[in-house]
């Protein structure tokens, strides 16, 4: 069975790419652009979620999701902002990693085989590569 995994990103050429790429790498994708379309689906095995949102922002719609589903959901989380952000609340909101874009594609391939080959680290970490 393909993992499933949603990407919540307005950006439509980055939605486009990451479709592309991971539907080769053999994933189930689902593409949205705004938080409060992602409650419209079942649960997914990964959301590769975006900060900056309109509407609800990342956070917002991890917790949305959470209550929808009655359980955190598994995160990465993407921003063009500086990601200095309480490890306690991204470990809450089930966020294990977070991207500062730009980022290179293989990091994030990286990150979605690692998540996928285990649980995901106790800590977040930051990579800002």
């Amino acid at each position: 069975m393909k993992k499933r995994i949603m990407l919540i990103e307005d950006e439509e050429l980055f939605q486009d790419l990451f479709k592309e790429i991971f539907t080769r790498e053999n994933f189930e994708i689902i593409c949205v652009s705004q938080g409060k379309e992602a409650l419209n689906y079942p649960k997914q095995d990964l959301y590769i979620v975006d900060l900056g949102l309109p509407g609800m922002n990342g956070m917002e719609t991890l917790a949305a999701l959470k209550a929808r589903f009655g359980e955190k959901v598994h995160a990465i989380l993407i921003t063009g902002y500086n990601p200095d952000t309480d490890e306690r609340i991204l470990r809450e909101h089930g966020i294990f990693q977070v991207l500062q874009k730009p980022f290179n594609i293989d990091v994030l391939k990286k990150e979605i085989a690692a998540f996928f080959e285990s649980q995901p680290p106790a800590d977040p970490i930051v990579n800002k590569s």
